[in-house]
């Protein structure tokens, strides 16, 4: 684990940077994992596009902890989805560099 990340906070571009990633072909498993309820999942699942469902989702997992989600917990469910890769981009860079992967070319 990288230092800081059982502490770090998550922010909305981290939440933004998954939402987009390829962990968006599991994103129920994923917020399932965080432990996000089933009515919000099924809310947002109506109401949104799949990326912006994940990211609602994920917003709301993040709210519900009080600002007590951190990366660490965010890299847990992405790396028991089947999602390491993204899990460890999350723990390894800034997130001025997370605003630089958000293009269509930096996701992959």
């Amino acid at each position: 684990m990288m230092r800081g990340a059982d502490t770090e906070r998550v922010k909305s571009e981290h939440l933004q940077y998954v939402a987009k990633s390829e962990a968006v072909k599991k994103w129920k498993r994923v917020c399932r994992r965080l432990g996000v309820s089933e009515d919000v999942i099924a809310q947002s699942d109506k109401a949104y596009v799949t990326s912006d469902a994940f990211y609602t989702s994920l917003a709301s997992w993040r709210d519900e902890q009080r600002g007590k989600a951190t990366l660490y917990q965010l890299y847990q469910a992405l790396n028991n989805s089947g999602f390491p890769k993204v899990g460890i981009v999350l723990l390894t860079i800034t997130s001025t560099q997370l605003h630089q992967t958000e293009s269509p070319e930096g996701m992959h």
